[in-house]
């Protein structure tokens, strides 16, 4: 049974990485010479690239959905990306990444002064989105021109837990 034509079904339904594409066809019980032929050529024709499965990825979770992207590794590693692929992208798109986040951030503290939050809930909030409170200063010093709004100011002190 040829498994080429099942194996492009299958990818059709959403991108895969070469790992597990590998563990589709073992489960399939393709046999290793068959199964290497098969992946080299989903590699050659840009059926499977693990680049651009990582780059969709970063799009998608850190740019689009404002999500930390340290919290890539975890969801990515059990797909087989290598680790230092991961790194290298996320250092190609950083900046993109950190200005989406800081966007993030200036809406969230933004929507905290509408509401009326306290300034302490108002930072747990934003540390509970996965930014630093170093973040939280920067923003509210450029936003505020009164002296007691920056969080410096409040007596709050950096806690290690909280970054």
């Amino acid at each position: 049974m040829d498994l080429f034509p099942k194996i492009l079904r299958w990818l059709a339904t959403r991108p895969k990485t070469v790992m597990q594409t590998r563990y589709k066809l073992i489960e399939w019980w393709c046999d290793e010479a068959y199964m290497n032929e098969i992946i080299e050529q989903l590699i050659k024709k840009k059926y499977l690239d693990d680049e651009a499965y990582v780059q969709a990825w970063i799009y998608s979770d850190c740019i689009k959905k404002g999500k930390n992207p340290s919290l890539l590794y975890g969801k990515l590693k059990p797909k087989g990306i290598d680790p230092s692929l991961i790194e290298t992208l996320v250092l190609r798109y950083q900046d993109e990444i950190g200005e989406w986040r800081r966007g993030q951030l200036v809406r969230l503290i933004r929507m905290h002064l509408r509401k009326g939050t306290n300034k302490q809930s108002m930072i747990i909030s934003c540390q509970r989105q996965w930014f630093f409170f170093s973040q939280i200063c920067e923003v509210c010093d450029e936003l505020w021109v009164y002296q007691d709004v920056s969080p410096r100011s409040w007596g709050i002190v950096w806690s290690p837990s909280r970054g």
